[in-house]
């Protein structure tokens, strides 16, 4: 049960750190033309940082997938084997 709810939270962390990096690039994209360097190298580096904050959010998901999924099957061999 724990998994599942552990699932449920990284997928709306997942949801929540998407949009996040969606609003950062509308806006990244929209001022683009009157930004100095500095604050593009800034921008850049933020929204590096936040996919891979996504990247791992989604890689736990994944495997609390795999390790919920595995359970599970243990379970119906061990019941039906």
């Amino acid at each position: 049960m724990i998994h599942f709810i552990l699932i449920l939270f990284g997928l709306g962390i997942l949801v929540a750190v998407g949009a996040i990096i969606w609003h950062i690039l509308v806006i990244f994209i929209d001022n683009l033309h009157n930004t100095d360097n500095l604050v593009f190298i800034m921008m850049s580096f933020t929204i590096a940082v936040l996919l891979i904050l996504f990247m791992a959010v989604f890689a736990f998901i994944f495997e609390s997938l795999c390790i919920a999924f595995g359970a599970i099957q243990d379970i119906a061999t061990m019941l039906f084997a």
